[in-house]
């Protein structure tokens, strides 16, 4: 770890981590094998998709480790190329399980409470990493699927309410949708990183 003074300009204040592969079992906390997905919990803490080494890791503000989750499997709770997460408005974790083609939701302690299966990611490629947010208002997890060029949408209980998107570079396509983010207004904001743009949609009715 290192650290430095902070500023309220964005000087550097510190950091945590080193590469390591654990070979998806849990243990060696605070090294990391390409992480995807960061969020600020409600808690404060910072939780971190340690993709590679097939886990979740949850840091103190000051990069002090606090707790691990998932690890390598197909069984419930465990994980596979986890990229995407998110937090809903209840403080229950979504995990986009990418290699698993499913969602697991978890509590706010991270015990497993359901998953339901996304059959479009289907593919092992570089390009493949769907991430995840959640409008907490209506109650929607929003997950994009890359390589099928589609935003995907379901209630917080796993049922499926909508999609959206095709293969183009018109206002209502994607030719590689990456990232996704809910705005206080509803609205969903989408990166069409192969179109080099941000996407903005109507909130989902």
């Amino acid at each position: 770890m290192a650290a430095a003074s902070s500023t309220s300009r964005g000087a550097f204040v510190t950091m945590w981590g080193r590469f390591e592969s654990t070979g998806g079992e849990l243990g060696a906390p605070s090294v990391f094998y390409g992480p995807r997905s960061l969020v600020v919990g409600q808690d404060g803490n910072i939780y971190v998709m340690d993709t590679g080494n097939k886990r979740v890791q949850l840091f103190a503000p000051d990069g002090q480790f606090v707790a691990q989750y998932g690890g390598g499997g197909v069984i419930e709770g465990r994980l596979d190329e986890p990229v995407g997460l998110a937090q809903d408005s209840a403080g229950n974790w979504y995990v986009a399980d990418t290699w698993n083609r499913r969602i697991q939701k978890f509590d706010r302690n991270f015990v497993y409470l359901t998953q339901w299966s996304i059959d479009g990611w289907a593919s092992q490629s570089v390009v493949n990493k769907p991430a995840l947010a959640v409008d907490g208002a209506r109650n929607i997890v929003y997950a994009v699927d890359p390589e099928n060029y589609r935003v995907l949408a379901f209630n917080t209980d796993g049922n499926f309410r909508a999609t959206f998107g095709l293969y183009g570079n018109d206002a209502q396509s994607f030719t590689l949708p990456t990232g996704i983010a809910v705005g206080l207004d509803g609205r969903i904001y989408v990166a069409d990183g192969d179109s080099h743009r941000i996407m903005v949609f109507s909130p989902l009715q």
